[in-house]
């Protein structure tokens, strides 16, 4: 399993532990997403097989771009709507700047994929470090 769809499958889970009620709108992101995660094989395997051209770089960076932007929507949707959720201030902040972070490494890549279609996904690297990142700017890099 990518790092990208267990990010999204991780945070979905966090998300469904920290939410006290569910609205619409939070049950059709959830669908949306999880249709898109369930369909994220056939694309890997497309790029899997296709990966130096770009139309097939292109559907796979589009298809993680579009499951950030309903990570991102997600996020400031449960930020907005503070009694669907436990979150303190710091904890909404936190999914809010992070989804924004993993959303921009996804169209950076989608943007990379008609011009370096092989290497296009490296873009997606720097996701693997927001985690630590926003650790550290914290300032608890001590506590893990």
């Amino acid at each position: 399993m990518s790092i990208n769809r267990r990010d999204f499958i991780k945070t979905q889970a966090i998300a469904a532990a920290a939410a006290t009620a569910v609205d619409h709108r939070v049950l059709m992101l959830a669908l949306w997403k999880l249709a898109l995660v369930s369909l994220l094989p056939f694309s890997t395997a497309l790029m899997g097989e296709h990966g130096s051209r770009a139309p097939a770089s292109a559907l796979y960076a589009g298809h993680i771009a579009a499951l950030s932007l309903l990570q991102f929507a997600r996020a400031v949707h449960l930020r907005r709507s503070r009694a669907l959720v436990n979150w303190t201030d710091e904890d909404a902040r936190r999914a809010v700047v992070k989804s924004a972070l993993i959303l921009a490494c996804a169209l950076l890549a989608l943007g990379l994929a008609f011009v370096a279609p092989a290497y296009n996904m490296l873009a997606m690297l720097p996701a693997a470090f927001i985690d630590a990142a926003l650790r550290i700017g914290r300032g608890d890099a001590a506590a893990s």
